[in-house]
């Protein structure tokens, strides 16, 4: 009598459960590591983004206040800054 019968099934084409274990633990840290990267982008991927077009904006706006840059040069740089 064999104590892990299943350990002898190496040539039925059948995964042993040390295999599945270590197909789990791989598909477990891929799954985090998913995870990780969308929550990232999700809360850290647009802020910098946001605040250097806000403040581009914040820029133009007053240049164009003080005169420093005409209607057509504010229009095409609005554009640019998108």
């Amino acid at each position: 009598m064999m104590m892990w019968p299943y350990y002898d099934n190496w040539g039925d084409g059948w995964l042993c459960p040390m295999q599945w274990m270590g197909i789990m633990v791989v598909l477990t840290i891929v799954g985090i590591l998913v995870v990780l990267f969308v929550s990232r982008g999700m809360f850290f991927g647009n802020a910098g983004r946001d605040a250097t077009s806000s403040s581009a904006r914040k820029i133009l706006d007053e240049r164009y206040a003080k005169g420093e840059i005409d209607r057509e040069q504010y229009g095409q740089m609005k554009k640019d800054i998108g």
